[in-house]
């Protein structure tokens, strides 16, 4: 083959040669199995922890280590709430005497109202049954035997010839419908003069009936007509009695449906009271009980955190505390280990923080706006370590925690499957979390 001028001859004579068989295709290295299956088994192991490990879900906030004795233990959560249910109570209480007010101006005013309808109705009903009884009477007296059979005989002639006058124009009808069809040669002569006597007959058979109503007495049918006219005026005068009877009946049972409205507002105002009622005399008899119930001794530390109110809602008693005091070296010494032990029902004031930390400016900073929710947490007691508490760490500082440290404490409210944060809806098949 004669060299080309743009391939090498090399390459020419490999064109040249017969196909030889091609040998398997090598697309990874021997090597680069290890390094895939390495790659393999880590997703394997990042899937099963996903489904079957657990992460903690927390919430946090600051708070202050506090020496347990009576004025705190069992007390201080009544004494921060009862202040709230205090206030609450007393807006329920002029709420309540608002309302009464309200209803009471509002049931004179109607009262007055509904009094002048009600009266204008009732005279409106005498009324009607006045002119009823003054129109039986009337009716009783004009219908007299001779009355009543002329004003029968005058309906019977006049319903007569109303069926008259319809066949007397029926029989017309016919018989131009006759004459018709005779002049085109469809009927004979025979069957059109049948046609022109059954007209004939409705003609004198209406001019018979108007006959026997000339003959009546123009008195008996006069005293028939006026006896309908009093039947009619009757009856509608019985009518409009009743809707006067319906319009009062109505009025009264408006009236009951807004009292029963009125007093329901009220009655739900009431037992909002009552619950606040009953809450607070819980509160006081919690209080005033001989034995604190949050911590057994005066000399163990608790623990104190204000939490913002939409994380506090999750939180409950006997839920996992983590401590973190200021002056511990977290990330060196761990968190300290406790529970919670109970949650305040209603947002703490700076105030009610004042007086219970006895510090205006950490009150105010740990408070906040008010939203601010109190959790009084317990330490777990640990023995082998030199604070006496237990640590995420072995022994935890050195130092033992004094009173008034400040600290920021995580609540742990769940632990859930982290494949559920991927597909929530899995959520429901796992339970949620613990």
């Amino acid at each position: 083959m004669a060299e080309s001028p743009l391939y090498r001859q090399r390459a020419l004579d490999r064109l040249s040669e017969p196909r030889r068989q091609v040998g398997r295709l090598r697309l990874v290295r021997p090597a680069d199995h290890v390094a895939l299956g390495a790659l393999g088994m880590l997703a394997f192991a990042t899937l099963a922890w996903s489904v079957f490990g657990k992460v903690r879900v927390s919430v946090a906030g600051e708070g202050i280590l506090l020496r347990a004795n009576p004025t705190i233990t069992g007390t201080v959560l009544s004494t921060v709430a009862q202040p709230a249910l205090l206030q609450q109570q007393a807006q329920l209480e002029s709420k309540l005497l608002a309302a009464q007010a309200r209803t009471s101006s509002a049931d004179s005013l109607r009262a007055r109202e509904i009094a002048v309808e009600r009266e204008s109705l009732v005279r409106q009903v005498n009324e009607a049954d006045a002119r009823i009884q003054t129109l039986t009477d009337l009716e009783r007296t004009q219908s007299s035997a001779a009355s009543r059979v002329a004003a029968q005989r005058s309906r019977e002639l006049a319903a007569q010839e109303k069926r008259a006058i319809g066949l007397m124009e029926e029989a017309e009808r016919d018989l131009q419908s006759a004459k018709d069809l005779a002049r085109s040669g469809a009927l004979s002569t025979a069957e059109v003069t049948a046609s022109s006597a059954t007209a004939l007959a409705a003609a004198t058979a209406l001019d018979e009936i108007r006959q026997q109503q000339a003959s009546l007495p123009l008195e008996q049918v006069e005293a028939a007509r006026q006896h309908d006219d009093l039947i009619r005026v009757l009856g509608e005068a019985r009518a409009e009695r009743d809707e006067l009877e319906t319009r009062l009946v109505a009025l009264d049972r408006a009236e009951l449906e807004r009292r029963a409205t009125e007093e329901e507002g009220l009655s739900d105002i009431r037992h909002q009271l009552e619950a606040v009622e009953l809450e607070l005399d819980l509160r006081r008899a919690t209080s005033d009980e001989d034995e604190p119930a949050v911590v057994p001794t005066d000399d163990e530390l608790l623990v104190a955190v204000f939490m913002d109110a939409a994380d506090a809602k999750r939180v409950r008693p006997g839920m996992t505390l983590r401590v973190a005091p200021d002056s511990v070296e977290s990330a060196r010494y761990g968190t300290a280990l406790g529970s919670v032990l109970e949650v305040s029902t209603y947002p703490v004031t700076p105030d009610q923080a004042e007086a219970l930390l006895a510090n205006d400016t950490l009150g105010e900073r740990l408070a906040g706006s008010g939203r601010a929710v109190l959790l009084i947490g317990t330490l777990t007691p640990a023995e082998d370590t030199p604070s006496g508490y237990a640590w995420t760490t072995a022994k935890g500082p050195p130092d033992p925690l004094s009173p008034g440290t400040t600290l920021t404490a995580t609540v742990t409210v769940e632990r859930r499957r982290p494949i559920t944060w991927m597909l929530p809806a899995l959520r429901r098949l796992f339970g949620g979390g613990s």
